[in-house]
C-alpha cells in the first residue's frame, strides 16, 4: 500500500484547523480526505457509493466522482476523451495509485464488461479457434467461427426440407 499518495493528498490538511484561509483546491482534497478509509487491498474507500458503486461529492451544486477528484488532486488535468480506469478493478476506490487516464477502448478491454470478456476469447463456445479463416464477422462487427455458422446453416437447411 503507497501511503505517499495519501500523504500529498491530506498534508494540504494540517495548515489550519476549520479549513479557513486554504484555496479551493486544498478545501477539496480535505473533504476528500476527510472520508477516506483505506481497506487490506490499498483502496482508498470514500463514504458511501453510488448504485454504480461510484464514490460521489458534491462541488459548487455539481457531483462529482471521487476518484475523478483525487486523480486530479495528485496527477493533473484528465486528457481530453480519456477515461480514468481502476487497475484494482474497485469502481468505489479513490487511490490515486490505483487510477490511470486511458482511452475509452483501453479501460473497456480491460474491465469485466460482456463485450470485454468476449474479446479476449480466442476459442468458441465449441472450441473451434476464433481466428484466422475461421472467423466471419457479422455487420454488428461481432466474430462468428465459421465451422458452427457451417453446422447451423446446414441444419437449418434440413429443418426446411
Amino acid at each position: 500500500m503507497n501511503q505517499l499518495a495519501f500523504k500529498r493528498l491530506t498534508s494540504r490538511i494540517i495548515k489550519q484547523p476549520g479549513i479557513i484561509g486554504l484555496d479551493l483546491e486544498e478545501k477539496l482534497a480535505a473533504a476528500v480526505a476527510k472520508k477516506i478509509r483505506i481497506d487490506a487491498t490499498g483502496c482508498w474507500r470514500y463514504g458511501r457509493v453510488s448504485a454504480q458503486n461510484y464514490a460521489r461529492i458534491m462541488v459548487f451544486g455539481r457531483m462529482l466522482l471521487v476518484h475523478r477528484v483525487t486523480y486530479i488532486l495528485v496527477h493533473g488535468p484528465i486528457p481530453e476523451s480519456y477515461q480514468i480506469d481502476h487497475l484494482c478493478n474497485v469502481p468505489g476506490c479513490c487511490n490515486p495509485d490505483h487510477l490511470n487516464a486511458t482511452t475509452p477502448k483501453l479501460n473497456n478491454a480491460r474491465s469485466n464488461s460482456r463485450s470485454a470478456v468476449n474479446t479476449r476469447k480466442n476459442t468458441c463456445i465449441r472450441g473451434h479457434p476464433l481466428s484466422g479463416d475461421n472467423v466471419r464477422y457479422t455487420r454488428q462487427g461481432q466474430r462468428q467461427c465459421r465451422q458452427c455458422d457451417a453446422v447451423r446453416r446446414r441444419s437449418l437447411k434440413e429443418r426446411q426440407a
